[in-house]
């Protein structure tokens, strides 16, 4: 006769030795749970699995790299000339658009004067006045630094020999004769041009006498005068009376001031028979040839 079917999973709970091999298995497995919770899931011994995918980290803020210049940095305030040094004998190189970013890398000995990286991020350099640039950062830790090169030679003046006094003796009266007047040269602007892109200013003698061996100096300002943008120096063996002569200036115009103040011989150094007409406002405008208005001396 068939005995009826027992119910398995009945049979095993009520068999101590199935009960027993099921009791150790849970513990091996609660063990090992605890193992891979303590050590994170790295082996034991703090490295990483084979099988787990290392984590990128984004970069923090210190370590991104700045998308500008480094270190201390000036603004251009309008367009201004860079020169091999310090000073304005030193030679034009190049120019800088009002609102250009450039990287200084030093400073002249009266701190009138910075150097900057010219052109930008390379290993030349190049000088501007210092009032030209908004500063960004501390001018104090910026060291001193020396030109390159060696100024332009400053073209001597010529001035006239002390008349001596006539010479007398008491038995000998003596008359000193007349000496005719002397005839001066008288410098005046012109008119202006911008041409090659830079501003081309005329002078004309107007005066009566010859301007021989000199130096012309024109110089270019802000309407006020209070900035200098611009000197340019041009030697001459002879201006005749009436003769003109084209002087070309470092001044790039457009992008700069719309109007800058445009002076002949500004530090005097000429003795001229009117030294009331030799400024000029230039205005300038999409055209080739600026408006130019004289203006005399306060």
């Amino acid at each position: 006769m068939r005995q009826p079917l027992r119910n398995n999973s009945t049979s095993i709970l009520h068999n101590p030795v199935a009960v027993g091999g099921l009791a150790a298995i849970a513990i091996a497995l609660i063990a090992a749970i605890a193992v891979i919770l303590t050590t994170g899931g790295d082996g034991g011994d703090g490295s990483q699995s084979a099988d787990s995918a290392p984590t990128t980290k984004s970069p923090t803020s210190a370590q991104a790299q700045p998308d500008g210049l480094d270190g201390l940095t000036g603004t251009a305030t309008s367009t201004l000339n860079v020169r091999t040094g310090p000073s304005n004998r030193y030679s034009a190189i190049g120019s800088l658009r009002r609102g250009a970013e450039v990287r200084i890398v030093g400073q002249s000995d009266d701190s009138e004067w910075l150097q900057i990286e010219y052109p930008a991020r390379s290993n030349l350099h190049g000088w501007v006045i210092a009032g030209s640039l908004e500063v960004q950062g501390d001018l104090a830790e910026v060291p001193v630094a020396t030109p390159d090169t060696m100024p332009m030679a400053e073209i001597p003046t010529y001035e006239a020999a002390a008349t001596l006094p006539p010479l007398a003796t008491p038995d000998i009266t003596v008359t000193p004769t007349s000496t005719p007047a002397t005839t001066l040269p008288d410098l005046a602007v012109g008119g202006s041009l911008v041409s090659g892109g830079v501003l081309v200013v005329t002078v004309t003698n107007q005066g009566s006498g010859e301007l021989a061996a000199a130096a012309i100096e024109v110089a270019v300002y802000d309407t006020a005068g209070a900035q200098q943008l611009d000197s340019t120096t041009l030697a001459v063996e002879a201006l005749a009376a009436g003769a003109s002569i084209d002087v070309k200036t470092g001044y790039v115009p457009f992008g700069g001031p719309d109007e800058v103040l445009v002076i002949v011989d500004p530090n005097g150094k000429i003795s001229e028979s009117d030294d009331t007409n030799n400024r000029l406002i230039v205005t300038f405008s999409s055209g080739s040839t600026p408006t130019a208005t004289e203006i005399p001396y306060p």
